[in-house]
């Protein structure tokens, strides 16, 4: 049982994101090709677009303004408190700007703007809410110099 409890833990923080953006993906892809039914592939193809160029755009940020490549952690990040799992913030700001993104700019321009802005709002909410678990759960410190 223990050998399964760690990968259960493995698995879990490997999917901790991805699966709050898939979510995510599926909802505001719904609610836009939805919005205009006369063009549903068109407007599944425009928020795809739109969401690949929200995803770039972030590891571009991440990777810094020196680099072309995002460097990889080469340890895992440490614990994470169970409920920083819980996307309700991440996935429904990011739904909610689907819906306000679709009332201001409609049609197929409204479809890619939709990938662009909820790949973006669910990816930054999703590592602000990693970063208040890690802050305020309790990252767990490495110890002190000459100790351990």
């Amino acid at each position: 049982m223990p050998a399964i409890r760690e990968e259960l833990r493995a698995t879990i923080h490997a999917a901790g994101a991805p699966y709050g953006y898939t979510l995510t993906i599926w909802a505001s892809g719904s609610i836009t090709i939805r919005s205009r039914s006369d063009e549903p592939t068109l407007l599944g193809l425009l928020f795809v677009v739109g969401a690949i160029t929200g995803f770039v755009t972030l590891a571009r940020v991440a990777a810094g303004p020196s680099r072309s490549t995002v460097p990889r952690p080469s340890s895992p990040s440490g614990d994470t408190h169970v409920l920083a799992f819980a996307h309700l913030v991440a996935c429904g700001a990011a739904i909610g700007t689907a819906a306000v993104v679709l009332r201001v700019i409609p049609g197929p321009a409204g479809a890619a703007v939709t990938g662009m802005a909820v790949t973006i709002t669910y990816v930054m909410l999703c590592a602000v809410q990693f970063t208040l678990a890690h802050t305020v759960g309790g990252r767990p410190q490495d110890p002190p110099a000459g100790v351990g």
